[in-house]
């Protein structure tokens, strides 16, 4: 259905930092349970394509989901991937136990880490 080997740039619109993340899901944990259990999607209908986490004095969640039912008309016509927007507030605490890590690099300036010859 989707070429999912294709990744999102990291989206930035403040000049401090950016960069890229990964993380892995806890033992036993996917994308859709996360988003069936937190943000209560309908896995029938849809499928989790992004999560987006915003974090500053309140953490929320955001799931992106491709409409299954509608997914391929809506692509031939308009060439834009339909998705349902769920939006949802949660505790850091509660967001972290759903990783089994966290892994992210921040860069000023236009700095690329595939540049980097380190030394230690």
């Amino acid at each position: 259905m989707l070429d999912m080997e294709n990744k999102v740039p990291a989206e930035t619109r403040f000049d401090d930092l950016n960069g890229a993340i990964s993380m892995n899901f806890a033992e036993g944990n996917d994308i859709n349970r996360f988003a069936q259990e937190i943000v209560r999607i309908n896995l029938e209908q849809y499928q989790p394509i992004c999560l987006r986490v915003y974090i500053q004095s309140e953490v929320v969640i955001t799931i992106y989901a491709i409409d299954k039912l509608q997914y391929e008309a809506h692509k031939a016509k308009t060439g834009k991937l339909l998705v349902r927007k769920y939006k949802v507030d949660i505790t850091i605490q509660e967001l972290f136990s759903w990783f089994r890590q966290i892994d992210f690099t921040l860069l000023a300036g236009d700095f690329r880490v595939e540049d980097f010859d380190v030394i230690n």
